[in-house]
């Protein structure tokens, strides 16, 4: 490889690096998923796999709450020093999981539009664009598994594209464990991978190997939703309907369009449009989840002009005219099945509201058009915009893929229309934040001018942060026949700290250090520092290793790091 070739693959990568971070700090800094769309029904599995609560859970597969779980113990010594620390735990480590989920699904991406032979250059600006899209920025932010949809479903279809083109039966056993986390997390998510698969089904995945993979891929979806069953106590397909969804929908609502689409387009507007609803939706936030959510977006007051939202539906417009126009002329095989994949998202959600298998609940509320969102099937969306954008950047109009790529960026950055520095200051929940992502770094970078955001970047930071910063000497223990005898001081408030079962109210500054350097917590966090064990899904966690080990085998193999008969650079675009 030449030194050029060597430095554009360094400056593509570099420069992804650096948008992918941006994005991720923003929303980070901007959103509390804490305060944000349903987590006072999702909110309790976490609660459950780190702290061992006993509330009530939802119908869905219990792997990825888990692994958020998981993610949000990195910083679970935060609790330490405040309960006021729980929710902002929590928070990093739905929006760090969700992020690494992302991730994961953009280098899918990436190695399917090599497969399909597009350049590297093509590949790196697609991944780029994508990150800018609104309703994937939604599923980054919120505590639903819809993100982890996005970051296996690439990986399903470059699977299967390499076997449709090099007949090795492999890459269907590499998709099993894939497949079978998909169908076990949420009933929309498996009816729409199912629905999917039919879509790229060809006749040679009809051989002697596929009776063995059904029964693989039905046996592992088995062990899942067995192992889910063990926590929540219900199936994925077992939804308790909420009062007021008793209902299906009108073919009314199919093609009703009303002028409150563009005279009040706000929540509840198209309650009687499907339409309505997906224009307000794809590049806009029509439910107020996200960044028109009143309480979790920090800031958000100028994003609710209503030009704004007028200019996300011609957004809107264009992206579903320009796809559905293409669609029709397109003449690759696998480009047009790509391209076509939000229309089974939306044909999921028709399913659901009219009711179309009647041994399923009724979920339709006529008052506000609900279930149909966006985030449903936003892992969908991004493949329409995909082709959208590899339509436009293989065609000979530079101008318009610049004007698009410059729109949809210009756009979605007025979403990102983030907080300033002071405003951030001041809000006790995003001081809260940048102490959870522990700035010890920048700390000594900007000369301790962020020391007050890591008060545990300075050795006794524990110390002075449970038992206070007024060290009185004459109050330092004492000696006596190899004991520490501690005088109590009057004007230390006494504090309760716990190790496990062990309590014990210390009266001084120096008794409080010498048991907190014990390993002593306070009596108000050691809930959660000591909460009640739970057990580990593992036969999530197999299935999530095993996957993880196949993503790695892949992209060396990609990389050529590893060599085997299997040649994933095949070009197959005809």
């Amino acid at each position: 490889m030449s030194l050029m070739k060597k430095f554009e693959n360094i400056f593509l990568f570099l420069l992804s690096l650096f948008i992918h971070l941006y994005v991720f700090l923003v929303s980070y800094l901007n959103y509390d998923s804490m305060r944000g769309t349903d987590i006072d029904k999702y909110g309790p599995y976490l609660n459950y796999f780190l702290f061992g609560g006993n509330n009530d859970l939802e119908e869905q597969g219990v792997g990825y709450f888990w692994l958020i779980a998981e993610i949000s113990k990195l910083k679970i010594e935060s609790i330490l020093f405040s309960s006021n620390f729980v929710n902002p735990v929590l928070n990093f480590g739905i929006h760090f999981g969700n992020f690494i989920f992302y991730l994961v699904g953009s280098l899918g991406v990436f190695f399917l539009l090599r497969k399909l032979s597009f350049s590297k250059n093509i590949a790196f600006l697609i991944i780029n664009m994508i990150c800018f899209f609104p309703p994937l920025i939604g599923a980054r932010i919120i505590l639903k598994p819809e993100i982890m949809a996005y970051a296996f479903i690439p990986w399903c279809i470059l699977f299967l594209i390499c076997f449709f083109e090099e007949k090795k039966i492999i890459y269907l056993y590499f998709i099993v464990p894939f497949l079978a986390i998909l169908l076990s997390s949420k009933a929309s998510i498996a009816l729409m991978t199912a629905l999917s698969l039919l879509i790229f089904f060809k006749k040679e995945l009809l051989n002697k190997h596929t009776v063995f993979l059904i029964f693989l891929t039905v046996f592992s979806f088995a062990l899942l939703i067995n192992e889910s069953f063990d926590v929540n106590q219900k199936y994925v397909w077992e939804h308790v309907t909420p009062n007021g969804y008793e209902n299906t929908a009108s073919l009314d609502f199919l093609l009703n369009v009303n002028s409150d689409l563009i005279f009040d387009p706000y929540r509840n507007s198209q309650a009687g449009s499907l339409l309505g609803i997906l224009l307000l939706d794809t590049f806009g936030d029509y439910w107020e989840r996200y960044w028109f959510h009143k309480s979790a977006w920090l800031g958000n007051g100028n994003l609710f002009s209503i030009n704004f939202v007028r200019f996300g539906i011609i957004i809107s417009l264009l992206f579903y005219g320009f796809l559905i126009l293409n669609l029709f002329k397109e003449k690759n095989k696998y480009l047009k099945k790509i391209g076509s994949l939000s229309f089974v998202g939306i044909l999921v959600l028709l399913i659901t509201i009219f009711n179309v298998f009647p041994f399923l609940t009724k979920n339709f509320n006529p008052s506000k058009g609900d279930p149909i969102k966006t985030h449903y099937f936003s892992f969908f969306l991004v493949f329409s915009l995909i082709y959208i954008l590899l339509k436009l950047y293989s065609s000979k109009y530079r101008l318009a893929s610049f004007i698009v790529s410059l729109v949809l960026v210009s756009f979605s950055l007025q979403i990102f229309n983030t907080s300033s520095y002071e405003t951030l200051k001041t809000d006790e929940n995003s001081v809260n934040k940048l102490r959870i992502v522990n700035v010890c770094i920048l700390t000594k970078v900007f000369d301790n001018k962020l020391s007050e955001y890591s008060p545990w970047c300075l050795n006794d930071g524990l110390v002075k942060s449970i038992c206070g910063e007024s060290i009185n000497d004459q109050y330092a223990p004492k000696s006596n026949d190899d004991y520490l005898i501690f005088p109590q001081d009057p004007n230390f408030q006494p504090k309760n700290l716990v190790n496990n079962n062990s309590v014990v109210t210390v009266g001084s500054y120096f008794e409080c250090e010498n048991y907190v350097l014990g390993g002593f917590v306070p009596q108000e966090t050691s809930t959660y520092i000591y909460g009640n064990a739970v057990s580990r899904p593992k036969i999530f966690i197999f299935n999530f290793v095993i996957l993880t080990l196949i993503i790695i085998f892949y992209s060396f193999l990609f990389f050529g790091l590893i060599r085997t008969t299997i040649r994933p650079n095949i070009s197959i675009l005809k």
